[in-house]
């Protein structure tokens, strides 16, 4: 039944120690893919020692590996979301900066062609923050 828990506690040692730089959207997701998969080892083990000959110790050995591994999930959805509204943030000042400069003397569809990328940007940051949400 110790074993599980050690997994799980080498694991989040791994993602607290690969905190030490400064991960990108990519890598944020990612850890938090990781963290999922450690929260659903976590969950299965604690399901699998909970029964009549478990002792006490185990019983709260399994909860406190489900209860880290619940922890680092939690920290790292936080900072994909973070990475997404920053994302978004970002595309829109780019648009809104890009109107407000735009240059009078272009016609229409000038003026279109030259905010299409931005108005693209924002798209993209849309759909991501869409997929996390899983709207």
């Amino acid at each position: 039944h110790l074993v599980i828990p050690s997994i799980v506690a080498a694991t989040l040692l791994s993602l607290s120690l690969s905190a030490c730089s400064s991960p990108g959207p990519t890598e944020n997701a990612a850890s938090a893919c990781t963290a999922y998969e450690a929260l659903a080892t976590a969950v299965s083990a604690a399901k699998i020692s909970l029964d009549s000959s478990s002792t006490l110790e185990e019983i709260g050995e399994s909860r406190d590996a489900v209860k880290d591994a619940y922890a680092e999930l939690s920290g790292a959805l936080d900072t994909v979301s973070a990475d997404r509204q920053a994302a978004l943030k970002s595309a829109w000042t780019e648009f809104d900066t890009a109107v407000s400069n735009i240059d009078e003397n272009l016609t229409v569809p000038e003026a279109a062609r030259e905010l299409r990328d931005d108005v693209l940007k924002i798209e993209a940051a849309q759909q991501a923050l869409e997929e996390d949400l899983s709207c």
